[in-house]
């Protein structure tokens, strides 16, 4: 099997070509958006959504259908309360609901009995999220947004007319002892006068030598040339065939022909290709600039590590203070929030003790005064419920609230005697 090579270039111009699709590609696009839209409301239908990881699931109470359990997140989950969900749990899924989202804890009704916890799990609400951004990148490229320039490929596989001659002007190829056969100049007159061309031989039949020529052609008629392969190797005996031929000219002396990308360690290319030697050779005066500069920087070096060290003291001092600001304001925030907490179960035990009170109305109740008072056992006691496992939730809320306080007490009082150490030593 032989190396592919591929070469394409272009004229020194100004600005870009940006022409429309062709209807048949834009047909193509709207198909895919299409499909993509189908594809993505066919995942809403079926319970599609975000997916969050949840810690520390511990059992509340059995629900209905559900089995409720109350996890921890790493970060903050934007949804409403009793939208539907999928929790992944190993490799099985299993419907539930969002009963309810206190801070960082979610209460999940689960139609499932996992027992008196869950170390973690997956919440699934949205799932089409990339389908989504794949379909607005294509509605982007058909509103003229984006740039999709297939031209090339269309040539190439033949969906639109090329350019097929042979070039009948002087290649201009540079001198050398390896003489081109008579094959090897009429595919380079074909290269140099069609859009797209293939050349193609089986090992030791010059390819490597005429794609050197081609290239210094190409550079000679003032156009830009890339090459690229499938392999390094390749890559570098087109480049170092090329340089070869140019080595005495003003392209290769002037870093023109540069071959980027890893290069083979045993290449043996010359240095004029190779990014870092060019830039050696074109910086030599910059370099004994450099070098005269470099000399006059000890003084200077010196005077600067006595300032950095008093500015390290002072940023480390300021660092110090923002932060002990920082946790006194989160410290009043979590005492506000611990306060809010407080009042929430508060207000929802009463909510609850107004609601078992209704609910043993409507027990005791016959049927008129049920219909008349709007007495329904059945609703009273799911709202009970709720309202219970609400409470729940935030009196484990409650609890961590507290112990956050205690533990942003203790950074505070460190913090403050950082502050007054860097105080001293200033």
């Amino acid at each position: 099997m032989t190396d592919s090579i591929f070469i394409t270039s272009t004229s020194h111009t100004d600005g870009d070509d940006n022409c429309s699709l062709p209807q048949t590609e834009r047909g193509l696009i709207r198909e895919f958006i299409q499909a993509l839209a189908e594809e993505i409301e066919a995942i809403k239908k079926g319970r599609g959504g975000s997916i969050i990881t949840v810690y520390d699931g511990s059992f509340v109470r059995r629900e209905g259908p559900f089995f409720v359990y109350i996890f921890t997140t790493e970060s903050p989950l934007i949804v409403m309360d009793d939208a539907p969900a999928e929790v992944e749990v190993g490799k099985q899924k299993f419907a539930g609901q969002i009963i309810s989202v206190q801070g960082s804890e979610v209460a999940v009704g689960i139609e499932h009995d996992f027992g008196k916890s869950i170390d973690e799990a997956r919440l699934i609400t949205n799932l089409w999220y990339l389908l989504e951004a794949l379909r607005k990148r294509y509605e982007e490229i058909l509103n003229g947004e984006r740039i999709l320039d297939t031209r090339l490929a269309q040539r190439l596989f033949g969906y639109i007319p090329t350019v097929s001659d042979s070039y009948k002007g002087d290649l201009n190829l540079p001198p050398s002892d390896c003489v081109l056969n008579d094959d090897q100049i009429v595919a380079i007159r074909k290269v140099c006068g069609s859009d797209v061309h293939f050349i193609w031989g089986p090992p030791g039949t010059g390819k490597t030598r005429t794609i050197g020529f081609l290239i210094s052609a190409l550079l000679r008629c003032n156009l830009r040339v890339l090459v690229v392969s499938h392999t390094n190797v390749a890559t570098d005996h087109a480049i170092q065939s090329a340089a070869e031929l140019l080595l005495d000219t003003e392209d290769y002396q002037s870093g023109k022909l540069v071959r980027y990308g890893n290069i083979v360690p045993d290449s043996h290319l010359p240095e004029m290709v190779i990014p870092d030697k060019i830039a050696e050779r074109l910086g030599q005066n910059l370099k004994r600039q450099k070098d005269e500069h470099q000399a006059k920087l000890g003084p200077i070096h010196s005077t600067l590590s006595s300032l950095r060290e008093v500015e390290s003291l002072l940023t480390h001092q300021k660092a110090a203070i923002g932060s002990l600001g920082e946790l006194e304001n989160n410290l009043r925030r979590c005492v506000r929030d611990h306060e809010s907490a407080k009042s929430h179960e508060n207000d929802l035990t009463s909510q609850l003790q107004e609601a078992k009170t209704r609910l043993v109305e409507a027990q005791a109740a016959g049927k008129i005064k049920r219909f008349f008072f709007g007495l329904d056992p059945a609703k009273l006691q799911t709202q009970v419920s709720k309202i219970e496992t609400k409470i729940a939730v935030v009196r484990r809320s409650i609890t961590a609230g507290a112990a956050k306080l205690d533990d942003i007490r203790v950074a505070v009082d460190r913090a403050q005697a950082e502050v007054n150490r860097y105080a001293k030593e200033s």
